[in-house]
């Protein structure tokens, strides 16, 4: 005899056929958004891998989300024609997205080199796990109405948490910082491993960053924090404005107040982006919230419910009854409109009484974005096809930065272009198609939508698992960076912990009552378009700090328009578990997982390790074994280059500290009078790892910057001419792989001029001269240079290396051009007809 269906399961309910998987997958989803928050690997980090488990997680977090729906189904009433076209327009988004990743994993390969391979596949493993990530989030949270605005309170939650943090920051922490530096400037220095000596332009920046700079949350940029904090934003708006009216005092009060805190953190990050963005999205997503229609067919949707005796209603139990009121069109509108007026009030006063140069410069930075996007479509027409790669822009972008552009960047500040410089004109196009695609599977949406939701034991512990994650998240990355000393102070965390979560507990039981699915994926729009309105000048595309966020909330707003097959098949007898999409399903994760943890994950870590321990080994005097143990890391990633930098820096100093004291230099030669055997043999080894270093790191001239630096101070200490000259061949190459940067053509000048060559320093000079002018940049300025002096010094080498400013050294070289000038001038005075 057949056993009965389950009465509490309906033809349109997911339950999961594995509930496993799909529970895993939810309760990582929501870690994953936890630990990259505490750790965003902003700027350049994703390149040099710290990303690598974020995208870990997010494989298999996608992976469970393509486990768990392999076999999708469309509602009962659709004709097969409507089943075709809502699969296609399901399907062409994930295989769009897909080939970008593809294309920017084959465009690593073949752009390194010239470009470094290790940077490249770091950085092609953040587009697969996003494309991972967002494909398998759809299938995860499709027709999970409870889930899905769970994930968004949990998003706002954790933009809460950060602003916390950054006014704490903003208050608290930067004047304390900014105090301890006016004590003991060298010491902060020395703290954050800055070399750089007074009146240099690094310590020019460094302190105009820490003077004039804003709060950054866990990140690295104020640009990717605002980005955090405009989503919450947008997102604690539509919150606020779709509940009003089941709030009570206190919840309202609740409810501003978070949002306040946010509009607070968002103006202290100084982010112009941010704000102008936040300020449109909020205002969208409040008028959004307005809309009557899809209140009111809930609170329809619910009195049908109890009229017909249903036991469950999406994801969550039938509200309390002073909580389904009717809606007051007239107690909706001055919550809006004083939320709208509160942020004009408050943009205004930013403008009005804010630091006037932070106003005046908006036009300038639009400029400086101007000069990015040039640079970077002159890159790429240059590399068509693939770009500088992916992780190898800043490297390439330095040859076609404008002479009078000051900044070096890390990315062109806007994610299409940032698209544009790591796979050329295709993956620009792919991503542009996969928009549009997206577009047009939303006008035609009809994906069945879940009216009662799951049963609700499995709502129910999917829930708890959804917040466990998040919980266990927070806990073991809080501990994490206390562990690694990068954690913010107590009370900020504690303050943190208490008021984002207070928000959280607040606004919940009303955002699962008043939120329908349609409303989750509106408001996911309009929160997605303010952020890539902010990517549109900004950086972030690639920080999984601020992207894990936008590719979730992609995911609500475009959902899967299919359902699970359990939806509709709940005896366990009847399903495989191993059925042919399945098994490709497990294949190709598992591929995944294993080449991103054997190919990246374990050589990158090692090598860090390794460099960690080297690390305190030269702190502790032990040049020697610091060598060893960089010798080792070097091994341990045969793509890695900074690991070859640091031991050929080891290298360099275990053959300046080698030199017995007999060892001098010959006064009438300016050279060494003897090389003992064991100075040559230390030489033979520092060369070698040169080589090493060079042959890895592809056409980067801070590299040969560095290297440069090296070999001048080997110089410095024993004068071999070769040391010099070879000095000269890596200035070479960086000017032309930097001809815009002025320390290296007043390098260069030097250096020529320590070998002879009179014609080449004065063009070097006249080049460093001419750039350090451009941009109306102080820290431009010849005399913020500090470059290596390119002459022997002996035994005062083993202090450090003998540094002066540009303007100093090659003042012979530029006097020239004023004498010039002025008989220039003199001449041309002279020959004027008398009036």
């Amino acid at each position: 005899m057949g056993r009965a269906a389950d009465p509490a399961v309906t033809p349109n309910a997911p339950a999961s056929a594995s509930p496993w998987v799909l529970s895993a997958g939810l309760g990582l989803l929501t870690f994953t958004l936890i630990f990259a928050h505490y750790f965003p690997a902003d700027s350049t980090a994703v390149e040099l891998g710290d990303a690598l488990w974020v995208c870990l997680l997010a494989i298999l977090v996608g992976w469970a989300g393509w486990w768990s729906a392999s076999e999708d189904i469309t509602a009962e009433q659709d004709s097969p024609r409507q089943v075709l076209g809502r699969r296609r327009r399901n399907w062409i988004p994930d295989l769009l997205i897909f080939t970008v990743a593809a294309w920017i994993v084959l465009a690593a390969w073949q752009t390194s080199p010239p470009g470094n391979l290790r940077m490249a596949s770091n950085e092609a493993w953040w587009w697969v796990a996003a494309a991972v990530w967002w494909t398998g989030t759809r299938r995860l949270t499709a027709g999970r109405v409870g889930i899905r605005r769970l994930l968004i309170l949990i998003i706002i939650t954790i933009s809460l948490a950060g602003a916390v943090e950054g006014l704490h920051q903003q208050w608290i922490s930067l004047p304390a910082d900014r105090a301890r530096y006016a004590a003991d400037p060298e010491s902060v220095l020395a703290e954050v491993g800055i070399d750089a000596p007074p009146g240099s332009a690094q310590r020019m920046a460094f302190e105009n960053r820490l003077n004039d700079g804003g709060p950054i949350g866990t990140f690295a940029l104020a640009n990717s924090f605002a980005a955090q904090l405009l989503v919450g934003l947008v997102l604690s708006v539509a919150v606020l404005v779709r509940s009003w009216n089941t709030l009570g005092n206190l919840h309202r009060a609740v409810g501003l107040g978070g949002w306040a805190i946010l509009v607070l953190a968002l103006v202290a990050t100084g982010s112009r982006s941010g704000m102008a963005s936040g300020v449109l999205a909020s205002l969208a997503a409040g008028w959004l919230s307005l809309n009557p229609s899809g209140r009111q067919n809930k609170v329809k949707s619910i009195a049908d419910q109890q009229d017909s005796g249903a036991t469950s209603s999406s994801g969550t139990a039938s509200p309390p009854e002073d909580q389904v009121r009717p809606n007051k069109q007239g107690s909706w509108q001055p919550v809006v409109i004083g939320i709208g007026v509160l942020m004009v009030v408050t943009l205004t006063a930013v403008v009005a009484f804010g630091r006037g140069e932070w106003v005046r410069q908006a036009p300038m930075s639009l400029a400086f974005r101007f000069q990015y996007w040039r640079s970077t479509a002159a890159m790429a027409l240059d590399h068509p096809w693939f770009g500088a790669g992916p992780g190898n822009f800043q490297s390439l972008y330095e040859r076609y930065r404008e002479p009078s552009a000051n900044e070096q960047i890390a990315e062109p500040h806007n994610f299409l272009m940032e698209t544009l410089g790591a796979g050329g004109f295709i993956a620009a196009a792919l991503l542009i198609i996969w928009l549009l695609s997206l577009l047009a599977s939303q006008r035609h949406s009809s994906a069945p939508e879940n009216c009662h939701g799951e049963s609700p034991p499995s709502e129910t512990r999917n829930q708890h698992v959804v917040l466990g994650g998040f919980l266990v998240g927070v806990m073991l990355c809080v501990m994490s960076r206390w562990v690694f000393g990068a954690s913010p102070a107590f009370e900020a965390v504690l303050a943190s912990f208490v008021l984002a979560g207070g928000w959280f507990v607040a606004m919940r039981s009303f955002v699962q009552v008043d939120w329908d699915d349609a409303f989750v994926s509106s408001v996911g729009r309009v929160a997605i378009a303010g952020l890539l309105l902010h990517l549109t000048v900004s950086g972030g595309w690639t920080v999984p700090g601020v992207a894990l966020a936008g590719w979730t909330l992609g995911a609500l707003a475009f959902p899967s328009q299919l359902v699970p097959r359990s939806a509709v098949s709940v005896d366990p007898d009847s399903r495989s578990r191993w059925d042919p999409p399945r098994l490709a399903i497990g294949v190709i994760g598992l591929a995944l997982v294993c080449g991103i943890g054997f190919g990246s994950i374990r050589p990158v870590t090692q090598a860090a390790r390794l460099s960690r321990q080297a690390e305190f080994s030269l702190m502790d005097g032990r040049v020697d074994q610091a060598w060893r143990l960089l010798n080792q890391a070097v091994d341990a990633d045969p793509w890695d280059f900074r690991a070859a930098l640091s031991a050929a820096d080891a290298s360099h100093w275990r053959l300046i500290l080698a030199a017995p004291s007999q060892v001098g230099v010959d006064p009438q030669t300016d050279r060494v009078t003897d090389a003992s055997a064991e100075v040559q043999q230390r030489h033979r080894q520092w060369k070698s790892m040169v080589d090493t270093t060079l042959r890895r790191s592809g056409v980067s001239p801070s590299v040969r910057r560095a290297l440069a630096g090296q070999s001048l101070h080997v110089y410095q200490r024993f004068g071999f001419a070769d040391d010099l000259s070879f000095a000269a061949e890596l200035l070479n190459q960086s000017t032309a792989a930097s001809p815009s940067h002025q320390w290296h053509w007043a390098q260069l000048a030097a250096v020529r001029q320590a070998m002879g060559d009179h014609a080449g320093a004065k063009t070097a000079a006249d080049t460093a001269d001419t750039l350090s002018k451009l941009g109306n940049n102080y820290q431009r300025w010849l005399d913020r240079q500090f470059i290596y002096l390119p002459k022997v010094v002996g035994d005062e080498a083993n202090f450090g290396p003998q540094t002066a400013p540009a303007s100093e050294v090659l003042q012979n070289l530029l006097d020239e051009n004023v004498v010039s000038a002025k008989i220039s001038k003199s001449s041309h005075s002279d020959s004027q007809p008398e009036s």
